[in-house]
């Protein structure tokens, strides 16, 4: 709108004002053409904003809108009304937060609390913090959550989780108002190593040491048979509808009592990590042995 009196203009709507080949237009994006810094003060802007460059540490960065970042970010705070798209990666060094209530996009996250009321998907986590109110997919060729905690309200899926340094991992789904929907699943697909911790609301999985397809099933944690070697006698399992997997189950002893003595046998079941293992024939008081031997430990 214009108002020839004053010779002044009035948008009728927020935006950045642009003129080019003798035109004024107020578009609803901010473009900052070079890198976002500290230096530039706080960005709120009511609309979508694009960062050309990176995002460097000590910036603020917030939108009623999408954020689109063209590099990467380090240790800033950025807050979105939908969704943000890093194409870089995050760098956090523990001091990043990156919030949004729709979905958060980016290649990796290191050391950064990372939260989207929608989903996050990303190629590789280490030590960051991930909340999302659905899914957390890491499901690229070399998907991987490694450290941290990693929450989700529906799934979670990933190529790997952990590292051969058992750094602690968390993978949890969040216990809803109404409980768990049994539909909510934790899916690793290649390897899941040692320090692993995997939770449903409170329920967990200590040390899960092989991979597969957990699923919560009316509010607790079971399992079809797997591949011959499955564990229906233990209380606290999982679901797995494509590879074997096993549990370090912190209360009840594993045993396992075979005529089978083959040597591929023998050593799939000891790498689930039993108590015991014996082979028929076998009498009362060698069964007894290996229970008291357990309970004698705790």
């Amino acid at each position: 709108m214009v108002n020839i009196q004053d010779n002044s203009y009035y948008a009728q709507t927020d935006g950045e004002v642009c003129y080019q080949d003798g035109t004024l237009t107020v578009n609803n994006v901010l473009t900052i053409k070079e890198n976002a810094t500290n230096t530039t003060g706080a960005i709120h802007y009511l609309g979508d904003i694009h960062v050309c460059g990176d995002v460097l540490s000590g910036t603020f960065i917030s939108a009623d809108g999408n954020i689109i970042v063209d590099g990467a970010v380090e240790n800033a705070v950025m807050t979105a009304t939908k969704d943000i798209i890093i194409r870089k990666g995050i760098f956090g060094r523990n001091k990043a937060v990156i919030n949004a209530k729709g979905s958060i996009h980016t290649t990796m996250i290191e050391e950064a609390d990372v939260t989207a009321g929608e989903s996050i998907t990303l190629h590789y986590s280490y030590c960051s913090n991930l909340t999302a109110g659905k899914d957390i997919i890491a499901d690229t060729k070399e998907g991987k959550l490694i450290g941290g905690i990693t929450s989700a309200g529906n799934s979670i899926r990933a190529k790997y989780a952990g590292n051969s340094a058992e750094i602690k991992t968390v993978l949890r789904i969040i216990k809803k108002e109404n409980g768990i929907d049994p539909q909510c699943k934790i899916a690793i697909e290649r390897e899941c190593f040692r320090g692993t911790e995997m939770m449903f609301g409170t329920q967990i999985l200590r040390n899960v040491i092989m991979t597969g397809e957990y699923h919560m099933v009316q509010g607790e944690i079971h399992h079809y048979a797997l591949n011959g070697f499955s564990l229906e006698s233990i209380e606290r399992t999982a679901v797995t509808n494509k590879k074997p997997i096993v549990l370090l189950v912190d209360d009840q002893p594993v045993i396992f009592v075979t005529a089978v003595a083959h040597k591929d046998t023998v050593t799939k079941c000891l790498l689930l990590y039993p108590q015991g293992y014996l082979i028929k024939p076998l009498t009362k008081s060698e069964l007894l042995d290996v229970v008291n031997n357990f309970f004698s430990r705790r």
